[in-house]
């Protein structure tokens, strides 16, 4: 079955992980930072969420995750207070992209709507897949680019050299050290700066402020925290979630 955007002129991009507190919001948060100074005024097209496959309904983000967004200036006040929720079928039906952080939120995914095979990716190994391709042979409209970004990484599958499975996974880090989480969150933010060089033709002067503070000059060190973390402060209004339950539970663990 075809998106809904194919029709109403839109994007949507669902970022999946098991609880939807650490690296599905991470992503989520992330990437609603970057679109905008990727894009600019393009992003108003593409609709940025996340969901877990085995998700509680209107849970906080794990508190260290969200300390790592604040700390290297991702976090402003329009990203508001988060709650997770668990995704349901209809929500991978009316996905264009659906990027998980391992591959058995993958699977998940997959065996919840097995037509979303085409579409459904770990996020490393999206990032891989698109960034194997000639970005200029992807039309210029933003959109355009995404849709044939989605159908190069499914028809790349199998055709460039493999890697190790763990290789496109992200593990969880709830619980776990702070170091851990900024890890984590460098991992995620320099695979989404890959697929934006890509689909968005995102030439990047330099270093950005933006990536310097949350993820170093892309050589994998330990990002440092912005000036004035003060002023990524969180909006605290409460950012309204779906409630309707999850129908994926084939998945098990983390």
């Amino acid at each position: 079955m075809t998106p809904a955007s194919a029709t109403d002129g839109r994007f949507r991009i669902h970022f999946v992980c098991t609880g939807n507190l650490c690296r599905s919001p991470t992503a989520e948060i992330a990437f609603r930072k970057l679109l905008p100074v990727a894009l600019g005024a393009a992003a108003s097209r593409f609709d940025v969420s996340s969901a877990g496959t085995h998700a509680p309904l209107g849970e906080m983000m794990d508190p260290e995750s969200l300390r790592a967004l604040s700390d290297h200036g991702l976090v402003d006040g329009d990203v508001h207070e988060f709650h997770s929720r668990p995704i349901t079928a209809e929500m991978i039906r009316r996905a264009d992209l659906v990027l998980t952080a391992t591959r058995s939120h993958r699977r998940a995914v997959v065996q919840a709507r097995p037509e979303a095979l085409a579409r459904t990716f770990t996020v490393l190994e999206f990032a891989r897949l698109v960034g194997s391709v000639d970005r200029t042979s992807f039309p210029i409209d933003p959109l355009d680019r995404f849709r044939a970004g989605v159908v190069a990484a499914r028809d790349r599958r199998g055709t460039i050299p493999a890697v190790p499975k763990a290789a496109d996974d992200i593990h969880d880090r709830r619980g776990r050290t702070p170091a851990a989480h900024d890890e984590a969150l460098v991992t995620i933010h320099n695979a989404l700066l890959q697929i934006l060089g890509v689909l968005a033709l995102w030439e990047q002067p330099g270093v950005p402020p933006l990536v310097a503070a949350a993820g170093g000059a892309g050589d994998g060190s330990r990002p440092q925290p912005v000036a004035d973390p003060s002023t990524h402060r969180l909006n605290r209004r409460v950012l309204r979630r779906s409630a309707q339950p999850s129908l994926i539970r084939s998945q098990k663990g983390v």
